[in-house]
């Protein structure tokens, strides 16, 4: 089995809001893939004070349809993709692709493979637990800066690495 993580950091939260950077790494939070993104919305002002991202860092970045066509072999070669909320990711995947008329396959590869590590951790429940918040339960350092699709990749990789070693959900990495 091959796993990888993928993640992503956004415009915003709201239904319009766009992906404008993506990281894949492997189980270990080595770095296989990053890039930023133009989206075809503006940043708003709560992702640009969480991610540091502005509208002007996003004006010579590729587009979507650029990034998808990058990444399809690696995400063609995992068996299981990480991410930390899935609902989030794929939803937000279809709104920046759809916003500029991208090719779905890859998504829908993404899709069947994606894995949520926030279900693994924590039962489905009115409130999903915070990443950062998980990382401490489980004695993670968070290295680097927060809101960082690549610093997210690396804590991810260390709670994965983490679960895996717990016998008692250990099959859900099989």
């Amino acid at each position: 089995m091959k796993g990888i993580i993928l993640d992503v950091e956004t415009t915003g939260i709201d239904r319009k809001d766009e992906i404008v950077e993506l990281a894949i790494s492997d189980l270990d939070g080595n770095i296989l893939f990053y890039s930023r993104i133009k989206p075809t919305v503006s940043m708003s002002a709560m992702a640009t004070r969480l991610n540091g991202i502005t509208d002007n860092m996003l004006k010579n970045e590729p587009s979507i349809i650029d990034v998808l066509q990058k990444i399809e072999p690696i995400v063609r070669d995992a068996d299981k993709i990480y991410c930390w909320s899935e609902d989030f990711v794929i939803n937000k995947l279809i709104k920046t692709a759809h916003s500029m008329n991208a090719d779905f396959e890859t998504i829908k590869l993404i899709r069947k493979r994606l894995v949520d590590v926030r279900s693994i951790v924590s039962p489905p429940e009115r409130c999903w637990p915070r990443m950062d918040a998980v990382a401490y339960n489980y004695g993670i350092e968070w290295e680097g800066k927060r809101y960082s699709s690549t610093n997210d990749c690396l804590v991810i990789s260390k709670l994965i690495n983490k679960l895996r070693d717990d016998k008692r959900i250990s099959y859900v990495f099989d």
